[in-house]
């Protein structure tokens, strides 16, 4: 996937600028992959591929990955930026669109297809669950009555999904059941993409 000479720097360096992005409206963004080295996490093996713009250090998407041994195996991609719309939220959303026109949500989503393509060579499975809004820990509790009808008037089952329900979807796509999967979006979010 990556060249033994860009692997190198990236031991030397901890991150290299693997390609620049051109956007809408002649705007620049750096694709940009990074050891775990610069995250803090110690996680051996662990590359992280993210785009950004040049002199800013939020991330319009990341991409973890971890080296393992040949021979196959599964990767799950979470797509999703849910929760209040704040500035920074704003801010991501507005130069997603104008890298490639789609939300970032989507954007992730694609990303974990065309990486399903290019595993499927090594028998690695990467399918992707594409949540609805669930109300996560103490977050969950903190959200107004006002946010959550906002959201439950918009799906078919009239909740905030759980951590739970995600668990299901999750187990399914990394077992055996679904040996046969690869590159698919699971959207879990109470029937709300069927309502729009």
């Amino acid at each position: 996937m990556f060249s033994d000479a860009v692997l190198f720097e990236l031991y030397e360096r901890h991150t290299v600028d693997v390609a620049r992005l051109y956007a809408r409206k002649s705007t620049q963004f750096v694709l940009e992959l990074y050891s775990s080295e610069k995250t803090l996490n110690e996680r051996e093996g662990e590359l992280v591929l993210g785009i950004r713009e040049p002199h800013s250090d939020y991330y319009l998407c990341r991409l973890t990955f971890l080296f393992a041994a040949r021979g196959g195996g599964v990767a799950l991609v979470i797509g999703g930026l849910q929760g209040p719309c704040g500035g920074h939220k704003r801010d991501v959303i507005a130069a997603t669109r104008l890298l490639s026109g789609l939300r970032p949500k989507d954007a992730v989503l694609l990303a974990a297809r065309s990486l399903a393509r290019e595993l499927a060579a090594d028998n690695i499975r990467v399918n992707a669950i594409a949540p609805g809004p669930v109300a996560t820990g103490d977050a969950g509790d903190q959200l107004a009555a006002e946010t959550v009808r906002r959201y439950t008037d918009r799906m078919c089952i009239k909740r905030l999904g759980s951590e739970a329900d995600i668990v299901g979807p999750l187990l399914f796509l990394a077992g055996e059941l679904s040996s046969w999967i690869t590159g698919q979006v699971l959207v879990v979010d109470g029937g709300g993409s069927m309502l729009g």
